[in-house]
């Protein structure tokens, strides 16, 4: 190497770290991308939970960590860099040149000679920092760390570990039971709506299913139509939703298979493509359900075995749509080869007969027409008929409204997944929009609609702070800061309604019907709603839970109530053009 050429490579080096000192200086802790929207006040996550560079070393274990890279020392504050940029850019400028000519004058083929070069060219091109990197931490747990953690659970107070040994021995629920909030609790209600007998999904996913004609049930029984004891035939609906997303299950494929080249269609990505069906749904589809299909009485298609115990239904369903999956990609892979004909409506109409068949053989057959006895009178109907001239009820006269975070208030927005597909052509309006409020707003309709005598299809989390005995709904109906012997600080902290949401750990899972709510003081706030349940009757109290409003304020996402109790804002978004919410 000559002489200039080691002097220039000593000025780079050298100058080296300055700049990435400069540019560390420069570039915040916590990036954001400027394109990303602001989030609200009330959804931002609190400062333990922000990138971990942005922690107090104190924050990590020392146990813990590998050794993360502090910032150098004296490096100036960003505000003091922005007012030296000017004076540095010259600089700057010259250096540059510097390398220029470095990478002339050094040998191409000295190895060693090109790594320096390198490391220092990445220094002066980088876009980010070392600081805004996360720490280097520990792959594994130090055995020394975890040895301690134990030892100190071994030491804990006898209390506790009485209480954790109960916990084994009984289960979390009930050792944890907060016996504070039992005590408290009781069962009366101030405005209560009638209701039929108690329903039972069994071993199912078809809550939504239950939720919805036990909600048409009760509006019956209101008006003295039916009796307690009258049931829709949840079967009836199940046959039909099963159906349904089978053919949107193909259509999946076949959208994504043809029109593709042969070399791009890849059997290994079907899984992807179209997922394994199951039993979930949502109001919107119980809608499609009951306006294309209709009604009719339980014991027109009872339950069996199957549609109580659905996991060897679907799984049947499944690798029959496999088999068509499989035929569709090879015919696609015939079309890219060597052209022709398609086959894909044939293979799907083939498929569709061969579900009928498995259906029936579990479900039962659907019926045609059935008879019925009214006001004394026998009379049949077809299952149209019977929901459109008996039930009566009118989907457009309801509207879903709705409280999730990360969503402006007072729009419309629109689930574009749905479960059973876009409506085709002639199909019914689906209702899959919602108007967005905020959750006190939520609660005031749902006591509007209970105080007209309207029960209300509700959807909950379901997962977190319930007791399946009693039937009680309160985010302290279990002691978990006692159970795990929790410090003072970390009794204190607590995720929030939102922060819960965008981890994903508290998103709606189960529907119901609001059936009454309580609240002694005419004046006062709700205490809580009695909620009608399809569990059966050993859940609850009889199958009835009671949810606190501090739960409802919690874990509650949406409801549908009569349209005229929408405000005129509300009632006005309702009907303008709604945002995709997925």
């Amino acid at each position: 190497m000559s002489f200039p050429a080691k002097i220039l490579l000593a000025l780079l080096l050298g100058a080296a770290p300055a700049r990435a000192q400069k540019i560390r200086a420069q570039v915040p802790l916590c990036p954001v991308s400027a394109s990303a929207p602001s989030l609200p006040l009330d959804v931002r996550l609190p400062q333990s939970a922000a990138a971990p560079s942005a922690l107090p070393p104190s924050a990590v274990p020392p146990d813990l960590a590998l050794g993360a890279t502090p910032s150098a020392p004296g490096a100036p504050a960003p505000e003091a860099s922005a007012r030296t940029d000017a004076a540095a850019a010259p600089a700057e400028r010259k250096l540059d040149r510097l390398l220029q000519q470095l990478k002339k004058a050094l040998p191409s083929d000295d190895e060693g000679v090109q790594a320096a070069l390198a490391k220092i060219e990445r220094i002066f091109t980088s876009k980010t920092s070392a600081a805004a990197k996360p720490p280097r931490m520990q792959e594994s747990l130090s055995p020394e760390w975890v040895k301690k953690r134990i030892d100190e659970r071994r030491g804990a107070d006898k209390a506790v570990l009485k209480k954790q040994s109960q916990i084994r021995g009984q289960g979390f629920d009930k050792a944890a039971l907060n016996p504070e909030i039992l005590t408290r609790h009781n069962s009366s209600y101030t405005k209560t709506i009638p209701v039929g007998k108690v329903t039972n999904q069994q071993r199912s996913g078809r809550c939504w299913i239950f939720a919805g004609l036990n909600m048409l049930r009760d509006m019956l029984v209101a008006q003295g139509k039916v009796r307690k004891n009258f049931e829709f035939s949840e079967n009836y609906l199940y046959y039909f939703s099963q159906l349904e997303r089978s053919n949107l299950y193909l259509g999946k494929v076949i959208r994504e298979v043809y029109g593709k080249k042969a070399k791009d269609i890849n059997p290994r990505d079907l899984g992807d493509i179209a997922p394994k069906i199951g039993d979930d749904g949502k109001f919107a589809d119980f809608q499609l359900l009951v306006e294309k299909y209709g009604l009719v009485p339980k014991n027109a298609m009872p339950e069996t075995a199957s549609s109580e115990g659905t996991d060897r239904l679907n799984k049947e369903i499944n690798d029959s749509l496999g088999l068509a999956a499989q035929s569709l990609v090879a015919d696609a892979r015939r079309v890219a080869k060597t052209g022709g004909v398609s086959r894909a409506a044939k293979i799907r109409k083939e498929s569709l007969t061969r579900l009928v068949k498995i259906l029936t053989a579990h479900l039962g057959t659907p019926p045609a027409r059935f008879a019925r006895t009214t006001a004394g009178r026998r009379r049949s109907y077809t299952p149209q008929e019977f929901a459109r001239k008996f039930a009566g009820f009118k989907f457009d006269d309801y509207a879903q409204v709705g409280s999730w975070s990360f969503r402006k208030r007072g729009l419309a927005y629109e689930f574009k997944k749905s479960f059973l597909g876009a409506p085709a052509p002639g199909d019914p309006p689906m209702n899959y929009r919602f108007v967005n409020v905020d959750i006190k707003r939520l609660e005031q309709l749902a006591v509007k609609a209970l105080s007209r005598g309207k029960p209300v299809y509700i959807y909950v989390a379901m997962n977190r702070d319930v007791d399946k005995k009693s039937g009680i709904m309160h985010p302290k109906i279990f002691k978990r800061a006692d159970a795990y012997d929790l410090s003072r600080r970390e009794r204190g902290r607590k995720l929030s309604r939102a922060q819960a949401t965008s981890l994903e750990l508290n998103n709606g899972s189960h529907l119901m019907v609001l059936t009454g709510f309580d609240r002694p003081d005419k004046n006062g706030p709700i205490v809580k709603f009695r909620v009608e349940n399809s569990w059966g009757p050993e859940f609850g109290e009889g199958g009835v839970f009671h949810m606190y409003r501090e739960w409802f304020r919690e874990h509650a996402y949406s409801i549908i109530v009569p349209k005229n109790l929408l405000s005129s804002d509300e009632l006005k978004a309702w009907q303008s053009p709604a945002r995709p919410m997925n």
